[in-house]
């Protein structure tokens, strides 16, 4: 994300990770509440396979829209535009 949680917002982020990780099939955010920073995290297991254009263009096409879909969410929760409680009903 192109931004650092603010430390009074920390805990309210990390429980909207929490929340929005669980409703994800593919990849999550990882956070560090300690540092604040927050990143979008996609892997895909290639053993015994031959990965072919469409796994990388599905992944980078996953990643963008997800961050894409909360990184305005996270935010607005760090500036205090919104509450957790809207936050996870707006979902």
């Amino acid at each position: 994300m192109p931004f650092v949680v603010s430390d009074d917002k920390r805990i309210d982020v990390a429980v909207a990770v929490s929340a929005v990780n669980n409703l994800l099939v593919d990849g999550c955010f990882d956070y560090d509440i300690k540092s604040g920073h927050m990143f979008f995290r996609l892997t895909n297991s290639y053993i015994d396979s031959t990965l072919g254009e469409d796994v990388f263009q599905y992944m980078l096409s996953c990643a963008c829209v997800m961050v894409d879909r909360y990184s305005d969410k996270f935010l607005a929760l760090d500036k205090g535009a919104i509450t957790i409680a809207d936050f996870i009903t707006k979902d």
